[in-house]
């Protein structure tokens, strides 16, 4: 999509409307803020010119009276309307300077919108344009969720001197591990963007949410084979870049390295607060920055609540804008009304609630459940005898992804029933718990497995089965052609999860050969999985005798 800078030139400044204090009114009240210190201007559309020449169109919110610093947010994303004057007015109204910038090839910004391409170079050159400014007085704070927490790590690659916050939310810095970095291409959220983000300037944000939200119209379009050639077939031209992430599966490609900002989550000194949800597709890459952050002794906060994608501006929108406000509040302005107790803060979920602690993860001790006969999971080994347990993944017939971290209304936390009683499954539980079992943590699967043929995937899941039989999604895995020890054993790292199992209850294991649309479909042929098109099924064993496999629970003490 090719678009070229509006004819505004920018340069004056509007006040406030009523629209603009109606927002503001609401956001105050419905995320219970701060109150407002004042009122606030409005520069639209002023082009900030690239090193290339491109035209780079952006949003001043300047306050009325003594500012407190400058906030800044590059986005893809819609730059004029309810809900960026809300992402606006969120600091202006509380004395901020703010930046809104759109991204190359958004909105009358420049250029072509590829994800994640320029954007170094583009935030790089946002700061030379911010520091000639006259109102700019050195106070900087970078704020950023999703895609505009990419494009913030990006604009930080040679962390800015003046810097004095940095916030992100549903936060990733590295491109290639959110789109191959389970080995394999992660099919459903990369065509959930292509398509949500082609024609949104006609749509404008809410029809673009709703573009989003729309998954079931997905289907012919996930399901079609090459996997490469979808976007373009069924989004259209401006979704050409979809063809180029689908196919690059190697991370020392030189266009995913010369997207990486890991660089600028490993030199970064300025406090940092990062807020995550379990169910988030950005979960694993927000905790790798804060282990990054943590292990290096920069100043950093992490909360992570029980939330998918979407949910975090909804059902946590109170706690996620409030910590963003009081974070750059307290660390550009020194307005803390008081230390927080422990920097961490996480929810446990199945009742748990919400807890602190001065570090994640908490201590844990690990307990060992193994893979049985009869679909069991018990604290002894099996005999020396147990047979295995099989099962067959037919790529035809692709194992469906029910909930978990996905860009979908179905995300999360869903009834997942019906996966234990498919063919190509191995579905496993333990005994009934005496008692309530907190697991805090990262728990590990390890299988003994092998596979008649070469290429195949592995995905785990752990439930939670109620006394009624049904069961839902608690944490998951999944693994692109896995690469086995000597004896065959293949261990498989979980997502972090803090969740309470009710007494009663049982814990539920299930194995499969994918999660589909979620990742591309192993095709199960020699080749690129997505611009192959032959498939092959593939049947998969699971040594069980003399405790070959084994699931291993980070439980806490129950206080």
């Amino acid at each position: 999509m090719n678009t070229t800078a509006s004819s505004d030139a920018g340069g004056i400044a509007r006040p406030m409307t009523r629209r603009q204090r109606v927002v503001d009114a609401a956001t105050t009240r419905g995320f219970r803020l701060p109150p407002r210190r004042g009122e606030y201007a409005v520069e639209s559309s002023i082009p900030m010119v690239a090193r290339d020449g491109a035209r780079l169109l952006t949003e001043h919110f300047a306050p009325q009276g003594r500012a407190l610093g400058t906030v800044v947010m590059r986005s893809p994303y819609q730059r004029v309307g309810v809900m960026s004057e809300m992402l606006g007015g969120l600091f202006a109204s509380r004395g901020y300077h703010v930046v809104l910038q759109s991204c190359r090839g958004t909105f009358g910004s420049d250029g072509d919108y590829i994800p994640g391409v320029a954007e170094i170079d583009d935030g790089a050159d946002t700061l030379v344009w911010l520091r000639k400014q006259a109102w700019y007085d050195g106070r900087l704070a970078a704020v950023g969720g999703s895609a505009l927490s990419y494009s913030m790590w990006a604009m930080l690659m040679d962390p800015p001197e003046e810097l004095v916050a940095v916030a992100a939310v549903a936060s990733f810095h590295d491109p290639f591990a959110v789109t191959h970095g389970d080995g394999a291409f992660a099919l459903q959220n990369n065509y959930t963007v292509a398509s949500g983000m082609a024609g949104q300037q006609q749509r404008g944000r809410i029809g673009t949410l709703g573009e989003l939200l729309r998954t079931n119209r997905q289907g012919p379009a996930l399901a079609a084979l090459p996997v490469a050639d979808a976007a373009e077939r069924f989004v259209g031209p401006a979704s050409a870049w979809y063809r180029d992430i689908a196919i690059r599966d190697d991370p020392a490609d030189p266009y995913w390295q010369a997207q990486d900002a890991t660089r600028a989550v490993d030199h970064l000194q300025a406090p940092v607060r990062l807020i995550a949800g379990w169910q988030d597709v950005f979960l694993v890459q927000t905790l790798d920055e804060y282990r990054r952050l943590r292990d290096r002794g920069t100043p950093v906060a992490l909360t992570v609540g029980p939330w998918t994608h979407f949910e975090m501006a909804s059902r946590g929108g109170r706690r996620v804008f409030s910590e963003l406000v009081h974070w750059v509040d307290g660390q550009a302005a020194g307005y803390v009304e008081r230390p927080a107790d422990d920097p961490v803060a996480y929810y446990i979920t199945g009742g748990g609630g919400w807890r602190s602690a001065p570090d994640w993860p908490p201590q844990t001790q690990d307990q060992i459940l193994y893979l049985a006969p009869g679909g069991s999971l018990t604290p002894t080994a099996p005999t020396p005898t147990a047979p295995p347990v099989v099962f067959t993944y037919d790529p035809s017939d692709p194992t469906p992804t029910i909930g978990g971290r996905i860009l979908s209304v179905r995300a999360g936390y869903q009834l997942d029933s019906d996966l234990a009683r498919r063919p190509d499954t191995v579905a496993l539980v333990s005994t009934p718990l005496r008692e309530p079992l907190e697991m805090i943590g990262v728990p590990e699967v390890t299988l003994t497995h092998r596979c008649d043929n070469p290429h195949f995937d592995l995905w785990v899941r752990i439930s939670e089965v109620r006394p009624d039989g049904r069961s839902r999604n608690v944490t998951e895995t999944f693994r692109g052609e896995p690469h086995a020890g000597v004896d065959g054993r293949i261990w498989l790292a979980m997502d972090p999860a803090a969740h309470r199992f009710a007494a009663g209850s049982r814990i539920g294991l299930l194995i499969g050969g994918g999660s589909f649309p979620r990742y591309a479909r192993n095709l199960g042929t020699p080749g690129s999985r997505t611009e192959g098109t032959e498939l092959a099924v593939s049947r998969h064993v699971i040594a069980l005798a003399a405790g070959a496999s084994t699931l291993s629970l980070p439980v806490s003490q129950l206080s």
